[in-house]
């Protein structure tokens, strides 16, 4: 699985964006996790499913990977060392080894991940061993009661939530911020689920910030709130 992109811009340097989540928006936008200026405010929505990255053109004009063209509110897949062209100036490619220059935000911005020296593949290698003991004292202490709260009986509602939201995508397939907050909220429960807790926090606290953005029926909207104000708390208290 590729764990960086490669940013080239002919306004710019060559630039690297750490891969760490599974869903994740491009654009010149604030509210994008990768940003850069020139583009469409929110371009494209990038989700890594089934083993493969798929792009969701968000923006006003085609982006071009090295198979296809990939028209407005259409999708398509982007494979690992392939070109992705958006606008005349922009190629991002997607990079499987350690990138020399890491940006959380964006290529033109310094971002917390710069002033980390560990790798991408560390964190990951460090994860899996922690979710290994999580796993362990789950087993040992389950029985008798363990203090750390559990996603089991929170889960369920968080279930039936993305339900309802997968009902109003099929009613109304050109919601665009609709199908992302869904695509975040599956990435937290599925990162809970594999007791990825640090990953499941931030897709929640995340998920919580994009529905302002949405329109919901207000029922819904509420019942969102109330289980990610809860359950977030409930993540963050239980992550190591």
């Amino acid at each position: 699985m590729p764990t960086y992109i490669q940013i080239s811009d002919s306004k710019s340097p060559v630039t690297d964006y750490a891969i760490e989540r599974d869903v994740f928006r491009v654009g010149s936008g604030t509210s994008c996790e990768l940003q850069i200026p020139g583009i469409d405010s929110h371009a494209m929505t990038v989700q890594y499913k089934r083993g493969q990255y798929v792009v969701f053109n968000r923006g006003s004009q085609p982006v071009v990977t090295g198979r296809e063209r990939i028209l407005p509110a259409q999708s398509g897949r982007w494979l690992p060392h392939e070109d992705l062209q958006i606008g005349a100036d922009v190629t991002l490619r997607l990079q499987d080894a350690t990138p020399g220059t890491r940006s959380e935000t964006s290529h033109a911005q310094a971002g917390p991940a710069a002033e980390c020296g560990e790798s991408n593949a560390k964190r990951r290698q460090k994860l899996i061993v922690l979710a290994g003991a999580v796993i362990v004292a789950i087993v040992i202490l389950g029985p008798f009661g363990g203090n750390a709260p559990s996603s089991a009986g929170a889960s369920p509602e968080c279930g039936k939530l993305i339900e309802d939201l997968g009902g109003l995508i099929a009613k109304d397939p050109a919601q665009h911020e609709l199908i992302d907050l869904r695509s975040v909220l599956q990435e937290a429960r599925n990162s809970e689920i594999r007791r990825d807790l640090q990953n499941a926090s931030k897709s929640y606290e995340l998920a919580r910030k994009r529905i302002d953005e949405v329109r919901l029926p207000e029922h819904l909207k509420i019942r969102l709130l109330r289980f990610l104000r809860s359950h977030i708390e409930q993540v963050t208290s239980s992550s190591p």
